[in-house]
């Protein structure tokens, strides 16, 4: 069976000329806006809202940034700056001194050279490899598999 891959999954139909119909609402909402401040306010009080709204419409019809659409990304913006912000921090803990008296190294000497011991031990399991290396002894028969599928046992031969 055949099955049809389907192609240009992201991007998504012209329906209004070049524009997608989410692309036109947001041009043909930013003109209605223009239309209605043209005819209630002055020329350039018009003039900027007309420039703010064209220059925002065109951002959210058009603007990608790193592959994601304006909108989606004012959102997440607006996301950001809205919910609180938590931070975390550690208490600062003093900084002690120990005195340690002269006599306790002669007390303890043995014990340290067990624990060093110990730790030498340890640290030799810890970098030792995994596994011993195997080494592979030449055999002087091999496996192979025809075009049938079958498989037979040959005898190797080095020229």
């Amino acid at each position: 069976m055949e099955f049809q891959v389907p192609q240009f999954i992201e991007t998504k139909p012209k329906i209004v000329g070049p524009l997608t119909l989410v692309q036109f609402f947001y041009i043909g909402a930013a003109a209605g806006i223009s239309f209605l401040a043209f005819s209630i306010f002055n020329f350039f009080v018009w003039f900027i809202i007309t420039l703010i709204v064209g220059v925002l419409a065109l951002a959210f019809a058009f603007l990608k940034i790193n592959g994601q659409s304006f909108p989606l990304i004012l959102i997440s913006a607006i996301k950001y700056f809205w919910r609180p912000k938590i931070y975390l921090w550690g208490r600062e803990i003093p900084q002690t001194t120990l005195e340690i008296p002269e006599d306790f190294l002669e007390k303890n000497r043995k014990q340290l050279s067990f624990q060093e011991k110990l730790k030498a031990a340890a640290q030799r399991i810890m970098t030792a490899p995994k596994h011993p290396p195997v080494q592979k002894t030449p055999s002087r028969y091999g496996l192979i598999r025809e075009k049938t599928g079958e498989k037979k046992i040959v005898k190797k031969v080095n020229y």
